[in-house]
């Protein structure tokens, strides 16, 4: 079965967990969910609640200014530095 994405995936939140040595087990049960289905949500597969993105600015220390950029931007979790063109 070919999952079907229902967002880009999250570069930006990729990168800062990257950074901060937090792994997707780690952040999984942050949220309240599995390994499994920490990775379907930053991968683009299913969306992060608005809980589970406080949840995760807050253990992070995230600011609201990156909470925007990395969540709610029109390209929220996309890094530009790593696009062609």
């Amino acid at each position: 079965m070919n999952k079907k994405k229902v967002a880009e995936e999250n570069n930006k939140l990729k990168g800062l967990l990257k950074t901060q040595k937090k792994s997707y087990a780690y952040m999984g049960k942050l949220i309240g969910t599995t390994t499994g289905n920490f990775s379907n949500k930053i991968n683009g597969y299913t969306h992060f609640t608005a809980y589970e993105i406080y949840l995760m600015a807050k253990d992070c220390g995230m600011n609201a200014e990156q909470v925007e950029d990395i969540f709610f931007s029109p390209y929220a979790g996309h890094d530009a530095e790593h696009e062609n063109g």
